[in-house]
């Protein structure tokens, strides 16, 4: 199960994964419209107000490019075999997990009420705002359920970029760090022009 769940790239076909990845990717596009989730950078997700479907394609595809154009360019440096169908697998198998995201716009209003009091913090006001119990809670539970996403997504691509380049050496882990610095900052820069 844990090989499931963390690293299933030496578990299952190519083909396969290739058919569980571009179907996630099919589904977190359609929730991510369902439930007004913006997937505004390779590795973030904001709720908002309304997104049209159109955004919602353009946001994963702009992800999975960029994520799929870094990985490759350096896994290319660490290993000239790697192929780029072992990089979209990565990314796709990597990114499904974000079909589990869209379901936290059950804690939106919450959420925004929550943006809302922390804004009006000043520092040099020492009169506290009252935040509710719900609030706390709330605003735990989503960021926990956050963190835990973002660390499964990670493990997921560091073990295909593992995979697909044979890395190895501490330099060729710089390398992974970097491309996902440069996915997410690409991303961003994408999807802001775009959108």
């Amino acid at each position: 199960m844990k090989k499931i769940l963390f690293n299933p790239f030496e578990k299952y076909s190519e083909t396969q994964l290739l058919i569980f990845g571009v179907a996630a990717a099919i589904l977190s596009t359609y929730l991510s419209y369902v439930f007004n989730a913006r997937f505004d950078g390779a590795l973030d997700m904001h709720l908002v107000k309304n997104i049209t479907l159109k955004q919602a394609i353009t946001d994963n595809v702009i992800n999975i490019a960029s994520l799929f154009s870094t990985f490759y360019i350096i896994g290319f440096l660490i290993n000239k075999k790697t192929r780029p169908i072992d990089i979209l697998n990565t990314v796709l198998v990597a990114r499904s997990i974000y079909c589990i995201m869209p379901f936290t716009h059950f804690a939106a209003d919450t959420l925004e009420e929550f943006a809302v009091k922390t804004a009006k913090i000043n520092p040099l006001d020492p009169a506290p705002i009252a935040f509710t119990a719900t609030e706390i809670i709330t605003i735990s539970i989503v960021a926990l359920f956050g963190i835990i996403t973002l660390i499964w997504t990670v493990t997921l691509l560091y073990n295909g970029f593992k995979t697909a380049t044979n890395l190895k050496t501490i330099k060729h882990k710089v390398l992974f760090a970097t491309a996902i610095i440069l996915a997410e900052v690409l991303s961003i820069l994408f999807i802001t022009a775009l959108n």
